[in-house]
Protein backbone atom coordinates (compact mmCIF):
# COMPACT_ATOMS: atom_id res chain seq x y z
CA UNK A 1 0.00 0.00 0.00
CA UNK A 2 1.32 3.43 -0.94
CA UNK A 3 1.81 6.12 1.68
CA UNK A 4 -0.56 9.05 1.49
CA UNK A 5 1.00 12.33 0.37
CA UNK A 6 1.68 15.01 2.97
CA UNK A 7 -1.38 17.26 2.91
CA UNK A 8 -0.51 20.95 2.88
CA UNK A 9 -2.60 24.11 3.13
CA UNK A 10 -1.04 27.40 1.97
CA UNK A 11 -2.32 30.74 3.25
CA UNK A 12 -0.70 33.84 1.74
CA UNK A 13 -2.36 36.98 0.40
CA UNK A 14 0.07 37.31 -2.52
CA UNK A 15 -1.66 35.44 -5.35
CA UNK A 16 1.40 34.89 -7.56
CA UNK A 17 3.51 33.62 -4.70
CA UNK A 18 0.76 31.30 -3.45
CA UNK A 19 0.07 29.94 -6.94
CA UNK A 20 3.77 29.35 -7.61
CA UNK A 21 4.23 27.61 -4.28
CA UNK A 22 1.22 25.40 -4.95
CA UNK A 23 2.65 24.38 -8.32
CA UNK A 24 6.05 23.65 -6.81
CA UNK A 25 4.65 21.49 -4.02
CA UNK A 26 2.10 19.69 -6.20
CA UNK A 27 4.91 18.66 -8.59
CA UNK A 28 6.23 16.40 -5.82
CA UNK A 29 4.74 12.90 -5.48
CA UNK A 30 4.69 13.01 -1.70
CA UNK A 31 3.21 16.51 -1.26
CA UNK A 32 -0.32 17.63 -2.06
CA UNK A 33 -1.78 21.10 -1.60
CA UNK A 34 -5.32 20.46 -0.42
CA UNK A 35 -6.36 24.05 0.23
CA UNK A 36 -5.40 27.68 -0.11
CA UNK A 37 -6.43 30.96 1.44
CA UNK A 38 -5.52 34.61 1.81
CA UNK A 39 -6.24 35.53 5.44
CA UNK A 40 -6.05 34.38 9.05
CA UNK A 41 -9.79 33.65 8.94
CA UNK A 42 -9.25 31.44 5.88
CA UNK A 43 -6.40 29.64 7.65
CA UNK A 44 -8.52 28.83 10.69
CA UNK A 45 -11.43 27.64 8.56
CA UNK A 46 -9.21 25.52 6.31
CA UNK A 47 -7.56 23.96 9.36
CA UNK A 48 -10.97 23.00 10.71
CA UNK A 49 -12.42 21.71 7.44
CA UNK A 50 -9.37 20.00 5.91
CA UNK A 51 -7.23 19.05 8.94
CA UNK A 52 -4.01 19.11 6.87
CA UNK A 53 -0.71 17.67 8.00
CA UNK A 54 1.01 21.06 7.53
CA UNK A 55 -0.32 24.58 7.21
CA UNK A 56 2.01 27.19 5.71
CA UNK A 57 1.18 30.73 6.85
CA UNK A 58 2.41 34.11 5.74
CA UNK A 59 3.05 36.46 8.63
CA UNK A 60 1.79 39.67 7.02
CA UNK A 61 -1.70 38.94 5.71
CA UNK A 62 -5.21 40.10 6.60
CA UNK A 63 -5.95 39.05 10.17
CA UNK A 64 -2.23 38.35 10.90
CA UNK A 65 -0.51 35.00 10.45
CA UNK A 66 0.70 34.97 14.06
CA UNK A 67 -2.90 35.20 15.25
CA UNK A 68 -3.87 32.35 12.94
CA UNK A 69 -0.99 30.24 14.27
CA UNK A 70 -2.08 30.81 17.87
CA UNK A 71 -5.70 29.83 17.21
CA UNK A 72 -4.83 26.82 15.04
CA UNK A 73 -2.26 25.48 17.53
CA UNK A 74 -4.84 25.60 20.33
CA UNK A 75 -7.80 24.19 18.38
CA UNK A 76 -5.98 21.73 16.11
CA UNK A 77 -2.76 20.69 17.87
CA UNK A 78 -1.92 17.91 15.40
CA UNK A 79 -1.48 20.35 12.51
CA UNK A 80 2.15 21.37 12.01
CA UNK A 81 2.33 25.15 11.56
CA UNK A 82 5.06 26.67 9.39
CA UNK A 83 5.52 30.40 8.92
CA UNK A 84 6.80 31.38 5.46
CA UNK A 85 7.53 35.08 5.40
CA UNK A 86 9.96 37.85 4.48
CA UNK A 87 10.35 38.95 8.10
CA UNK A 88 13.63 38.21 9.83
CA UNK A 89 12.62 40.16 12.93
CA UNK A 90 13.56 38.39 16.16
CA UNK A 91 10.22 39.35 17.76
CA UNK A 92 8.26 37.75 14.90
CA UNK A 93 10.34 34.56 15.10
CA UNK A 94 9.94 34.29 18.87
CA UNK A 95 6.21 35.08 18.73
CA UNK A 96 5.70 32.47 16.00
CA UNK A 97 7.32 29.86 18.23
CA UNK A 98 5.25 30.98 21.25
CA UNK A 99 2.10 30.80 19.13
CA UNK A 100 2.65 27.18 18.16
CA UNK A 101 4.64 27.30 14.93
CA UNK A 102 7.27 24.59 14.60
CA UNK A 103 8.93 26.15 11.61
CA UNK A 104 9.85 29.62 10.41
CA UNK A 105 11.14 29.88 6.87
CA UNK A 106 12.28 33.11 5.26
CA UNK A 107 10.96 33.67 1.73
CA UNK A 108 13.72 33.44 -0.83
CA UNK A 109 14.57 29.87 0.15
CA UNK A 110 15.16 27.62 -2.85
CA UNK A 111 12.36 25.30 -3.89
CA UNK A 112 14.50 22.24 -3.11
CA UNK A 113 15.33 23.51 0.37
CA UNK A 114 11.71 24.40 1.08
CA UNK A 115 10.51 20.97 -0.01
CA UNK A 116 13.09 19.14 2.09
CA UNK A 117 12.34 21.38 5.07
CA UNK A 118 8.60 20.64 4.83
CA UNK A 119 9.34 16.91 4.62
CA UNK A 120 11.61 17.13 7.67
CA UNK A 121 8.96 19.06 9.61
CA UNK A 122 6.38 16.44 8.72
CA UNK A 123 8.80 13.81 10.07
CA UNK A 124 9.11 15.65 13.39
CA UNK A 125 11.86 18.24 12.90
CA UNK A 126 11.60 21.91 13.66
CA UNK A 127 13.05 24.67 11.50
CA UNK A 128 14.20 28.04 12.82
CA UNK A 129 16.40 30.66 11.18
CA UNK A 130 20.02 30.68 12.30
CA UNK A 131 19.73 34.46 12.64
CA UNK A 132 17.50 34.01 15.69
CA UNK A 133 20.41 34.72 18.05
CA UNK A 134 19.54 34.54 21.71
CA UNK A 135 16.42 32.44 21.32
CA UNK A 136 16.22 28.80 22.33
CA UNK A 137 16.37 27.87 18.67
CA UNK A 138 19.36 30.09 17.86
CA UNK A 139 21.65 27.47 16.38
CA UNK A 140 19.01 25.26 14.82
CA UNK A 141 18.23 25.00 11.14
CA UNK A 142 16.53 21.65 11.34
CA UNK A 143 16.28 20.24 14.82
CA UNK A 144 14.54 17.08 15.97
CA UNK A 145 11.07 17.70 17.37
CA UNK A 146 10.44 17.75 21.07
Amino acid sequence: MLNQPIQVVIVDDHDRFRTGLMSTLNAENDLKVVGEGVSAADAIELAQVLNPDIIVLDLDMPGNGLHAAKVISKLYPTIKIVMLTVSTDEYDIQTAQENGAIGYIVKGITARSLISTLRAIFDGAQSWPVLAVGASHANARLAPGA
